[in-house]
């Protein structure tokens, strides 16, 4: 072998070395060793703000009602069989709904709602009752009816502990998928956290598109359908 490759490797071999050393010597580019890092600038900003909490929501006061109340529709019609007008009367104990009041007495509309279980109608006379739930009312398709309190009129605030109170309470009533604004004369009676009473209305067949009930025992049947309340409720005062 010759030997002039080892002496070539020797020569370069020493050469590289003295390049690093020069580079090291002058602090080169290449120095591995990472810059220190500045420290964080002070925040000159002060501390952070602090989060006002968001008001408490106001007392709300509701009426809710309960097991006892009775919503029912009166015709006055004249049979057959008698010769004389009469009522008819419906009725349902399928009633369920709530009024809820701000701190200043104004209904909240979007929590207010009052429902009943037009299915469940009875009168004293079935065929009647086959006729309005199947073609007057049409229940297969609107099977409830709903009415949304808007404001009241007469009604003392802050609701009494006690006493009897007559006032109007006036919203939007839905039946037979039409809604028309409302009426209702309520008398409630106040006492120990709650209120009894009843609230009434009256309004015509057309009013909610309504089919008057022609029938072989029925001669007439006036254009009037007067529907009452009979309720039972607790009333409640507390957070929102």
């Amino acid at each position: 072998m010759s030997t002039d490759r080892p002496l070539r490797l020797l020569a370069a071999l020493a050469a590289t070395i003295a390049v690093l050393a020069v580079l090291a010597a002058c602090g080169g580019a290449s120095d591995p060793t990472p810059a220190s890092t500045p420290p964080a600038a002070k925040d000159e900003a002060g501390p952070a703000p602090t989060t006002t909490p968001a008001a408490a929501a106001p007392d709300v006061t509701a009426i809710e009602i309960g097991e006892g109340s009775v919503a029912r529709y009166l015709v006055n019609e004249t049979l057959a069989r008698i010769g004389a007008p009469s009522d008819a009367v419906g009725e349902t104990t399928d009633v369920s709904g709530i009024i809820r009041f701000d701190a200043a007495g104004s209904v909240l509309a979007d929590q207010s709602l009052i429902t009943v279980d037009l299915r469940t109608l009875t009168s004293d006379s079935g065929r009647r009752d086959n006729y309005v739930r199947t073609n007057t009312f049409e229940t297969s398709k609107y099977p409830t009816s709903e009415f949304k309190p808007r404001e009241t009129e007469g009604l003392p605030w802050p609701l009494p502990s006690s006493g009897e109170v007559t006032f109007v309470l006036k919203g939007d009533m839905t039946i037979h998928g039409v809604t028309s604004p409302l009426t209702w004369g309520v008398t409630a009676q106040f006492g120990n956290g709650t209120a009894t009473g009843l609230a009434a209305a009256s309004f015509t067949f057309d009013t909610f598109d309504l089919d008057v009930p022609r029938l072989a025992f029925i001669l007439s049947v006036e254009d009037n359908i007067r529907v009452e309340l009979d309720f039972t409720a607790s009333v409640s005062t507390g957070g929102n």
